[in-house]
């Protein structure tokens, strides 16, 4: 396995964050390699990245679920989304924030 795979993989588990969101610091530049990647290390990869992104994937579906129309409408509407929305569910207030930014 390539170095710079493995440093990715390490990278990965103390620092996911980095990996997802508008401004993640690795994702271009494992789209812009990946093709020279030995099918090893692609897969090596990936597995390590599944988690994490899956994890995200599922973050952005709740948050969507939890906003009403009108405020979907109008964060897509420019592209942005980076509005934080708080719902209060049985005395519990969740606060969900758009693109990849943590409450």
């Amino acid at each position: 396995m390539e170095n710079g795979v493995k440093i990715l993989i390490e990278r990965l588990k103390t620092n996911p964050e980095e990996f997802v969101g508008v401004n993640n610091r690795w994702m271009n530049m494992i789209e812009t390699y990946k093709e020279y990647m030995s099918a090893e290390d692609r897969v090596a990869l990936e597995d390590a990245l599944r988690p994490v992104l899956m994890d995200k994937f599922n973050e952005q579906i709740l948050y969507k679920l939890m906003r009403t129309e009108q405020e979907q409408m109008e964060l897509d509407f420019d592209g942005k989304g980076s509005g934080m929305v708080m719902v209060n569910m049985g005395g519990k207030t969740i606060t969900f924030a758009g693109n990849g930014s943590k409450p």
